[in-house]
């Protein structure tokens, strides 16, 4: 919801100058944190309880985590399809400035991810439980491959939005959480999360870097192919997936 709310009108208050927009981060963040140290209780376990799940924990270390290869195998494909997704806040606004939309124009695009999310994603998960993960995830990574690779035949706001629904639609990441718990045994799973969820911090930092070496190497066009063509490579990555 956070997400959704900050896309529509992170674009209509830039509008008015970029100051404006992060005065007001840097206030809902300091209205976080007070809420938190005056409203929040206490969440320490018993210091007893503690000590004993550590001592679980220690029978399964990091090495035995970096042994597992299917685990790691599905660690890696998460990467890849992270790497495209993160295109929706590196390649895409890129192609659609190209395409002489406005700030405002993609903020309002990309609000559409979160609101789907809001909407669909808690009954989708009810709906597709007991199904077969594996399927699932080649089916999300074709929703992905097909929602960016729709951007190739985006010239308007229109196109650039449906091609976020498509990609929305494929719900990866529920499901893929659900894989690296099932992969997790019960000692060792803060490891398996940990080693997972640094997967997505470094897509989330190679997506753009990626993006800015081939528009500096190769030209904008490479990235996202000529006026009114998307962000194309993005889909060839996710078909891999």
């Amino acid at each position: 919801m956070g997400f959704g709310v900050a896309a529509a009108s992170a674009g209509f208050i830039s509008s008015h100058g970029y100051r404006w927009l992060f005065l007001m981060e840097a206030a809902a963040t300091l209205l976080s944190a007070l809420v938190i140290a005056v409203g929040l209780p206490e969440t320490m376990t018993d210091p007893a309880d503690t000590e004993r799940e550590r001592g679980d924990e220690k029978s399964a270390g990091f090495r035995t985590v970096l042994r597992d290869r299917p685990f790691l195998a599905a660690v890696g494909l998460s990467f890849l399809l992270i790497v495209v997704f993160q295109q929706a806040a590196a390649g895409l606004p890129v192609a659609m400035d190209r395409d002489g939309l406005t700030a405002a124009q993609y903020g309002l695009v990309i609000s559409l991810n979160g609101i789907l999310i809001v909407a669909l994603q808690l009954p989708l998960g009810r709906r597709l439980e007991g199904s077969n993960i594996g399927r699932l995830l080649v089916l999300a990574s074709l929703l992905c491959a097909g929602g960016f690779g729709l951007n190739a035949l985006a010239g308007g706001a229109a196109v650039y939005a449906l091609a976020v629904v498509v990609w929305t639609l494929g719900v990866h990441s529920p499901v893929n959480m659900g894989l690296i718990a099932r992969f997790s045994p019960s000692t060792a799973r803060g490891r398996y999360q940990g080693i997972h969820a640094s997967s997505w911090a470094i897509a989330t930092m190679a997506a753009p870097l990626c993006a800015g070496i081939v528009i500096d190497r190769f030209g904008p066009d490479t990235l996202c192919g000529p006026r009114g063509q998307g962000v194309v490579f993005v889909a060839e990555v996710s078909v891999v997936v």
